[in-house]
């Protein structure tokens, strides 16, 4: 116990009196984060490298311990094999983030960063052997492992948008490892996370609203790695066939909001690294919360997690399930009062059938394409387009080709009031035509012209008494009528 109140005690002191230093020396040499009134909302300059105390805040504390004699240094030395092992594993995370601050790395340079990192780790013996009782081989050991890391650097990295945010939910993560910790009886990892929690406090007090230092990636990817180290040895230590999922349940909201901003870039085609300002704390600043405020809520969604996680620790394993859907219902709740409008679109559009619409509209739109590429005479496509168009609410089509032109009418529509002239790369044009009132898949006329288009532009052989021949056929047909003229 004293151990552990040496570790905390150091690790604040530290972090306390470096943080100042360093961002006094940021200022003095212009390493600062500049606002831009948009998603960085700051009034000042802000130093951007904060994770340089955490890191000599967390490091020097062990080096306190380890000039004393107290009991706990013979536990923290049992365990320094796999520490001196992780060690190149931190110092290229937190390089990584540290050149990050200072150059504004490529995202796919970064993300290599992180890769080697968790590589480096994952060759320590820090891995996800198995989930739920299932083993895993090396192969997807390696990629679950590459994975969670990523995953967790990322997350701390993306919610570092919010004064003292980042740091605040890295201390409630760190508490709820130490609490993990101290039910499963595992000194050595709450040695490991006490240092955290006390250098993230310590930190705090400068990076609460409004900040005067700011983490920097080379924090937030330092505290996510840390972490997820701490998740794995926890979900290691853990017997029950939910392993993984209190680390995942106690970082929830990070991981949750990494999640949420893949997602909803991918739905709308947007680049995944792309930044932009609809991130959950955001969200909640949009809804008038100050940033202190907003950053006060998340905490406290951060404590429910936490509580859930933990319970899985000491609830009878059939109960575990309830847990996980608790957690899940929790999520969907959250969603939903956040107006997250792509989940809300994309929800109306399955259920109220506009998907299934905008499915069927894609495979006749890929029916008429191959259709009109098998064609090999004008005839043929003609025949297409007049079985084609009333699907797509035209009622007709005028076809004027160099040296002949044909017309095709529905005689039951009133007189077309929109004309589209669609023009032909080999000369000529294609004038569709459709009623005003006319409302069968607008969203497909763009399209569907597209598709003609490209499909028309590419010449075929035809004579003037096959056309002419075409035009009885069209004419005979009910209420079509087709005109032919040279």
């Amino acid at each position: 116990m004293f151990s552990l109140l040496l570790l905390a005690s150091v690790a604040y002191g530290l972090s306390t009196l470096l943080t100042p230093v360093f961002r006094g020396l940021c200022h003095r040499w212009n390493l600062v984060d500049q606002p831009d009134g948009d998603r960085k909302i700051h009034v000042a300059p802000v130093p951007r490298i904060g994770g340089v105390s955490i890191l000599l805040a967390y490091a020097g504390a062990f080096g306190a311990l380890f000039l004393t004699p107290m009991q706990g240094k013979t536990v923290a030395q049992s365990g320094i094999d796999l520490a001196l092992r992780l060690l190149p594993a931190v110092s290229v995370v937190f390089l990584t983030g540290l050149i990050d601050d200072l150059r504004h790395l490529r995202p796919l340079t970064k993300l290599l960063g992180q890769c080697a990192g968790a590589t480096l780790a994952f060759s320590a013996g820090v891995r996800i052997a198995g989930v739920a009782g299932i083993e895993f081989g090396t192969a997807v050991s390696f990629a679950v492992t590459l994975g969670w890391f990523v995953i967790c650097m990322n997350a701390f990295n993306l919610i570092d948008g919010l004064d003292g945010l980042a740091s605040g939910v890295g201390l409630c993560g760190a508490l709820t490892v130490l609490a993990a910790a101290w039910m499963q009886g595992n000194f050595a990892l709450a040695m490991a996370a006490v240092p955290l929690a006390g250098a993230l406090a310590g930190f705090l007090r400068y990076n609460r609203a409004p900040a005067s230092v700011f983490l920097g990636d080379s924090g937030s990817l330092l505290i996510g790695f840390l972490l997820g180290s701490a998740g794995i040895i926890w979900g290691q230590k853990s017997a029950t066939l939910f392993s993984m999922s209190a680390p995942v349940i106690a970082m929830a909201l990070p991981i949750g909001e990494m999640v949420l901003s893949t997602v909803r870039r991918l739905m709308r085609g947007q680049p995944v690294s792309r930044a932009d300002r609809r991130h959950i704390h955001h969200r909640l600043l949009d809804q008038g919360l100050t940033p202190r405020k907003a950053a006060y809520i998340l905490y406290g969604v951060c404590a429910v997690f936490a509580a859930l996680s933990l319970s899985l620790g000491f609830i009878q394993q059939r109960f575990a399930g309830l847990v996980i859907i608790a957690f899940c219902v929790a999520i969907w709740y959250g969603i939903r009062n956040l107006g997250y409008h792509e989940f809300e679109v994309a929800g109306d559009l399955i259920t109220g059938g506009a998907f299934q619409q905008l499915l069927d509209v894609q495979v006749e739109l890929r029916q008429l394409s191959e259709s009109l590429d098998s064609a090999e005479s004008w005839e043929a496509r003609v025949e297409v387009l007049r079985r084609a168009c009333p699907s797509f609410g035209f009622c007709g089509f005028e076809l004027r080709l160099p040296e002949e032109t044909i017309s095709v009418l529905d005689l039951h529509t009133e007189a077309p009031e929109i004309r589209i002239e669609v023009p032909l790369d080999t000369g000529g044009s294609i004038v569709l035509e459709r009623e005003l009132n006319q409302q069968r898949r607008q969203v497909a006329v763009p399209e569907f012209v597209r598709v003609i288009r490209q499909h028309l532009s590419a010449p075929v052989a035809t004579s003037a008494s096959s056309l002419g021949a075409l035009a009885r056929a069209a004419s005979a047909g009910a209420g079509v009528a087709a005109t032919y003229s040279r």
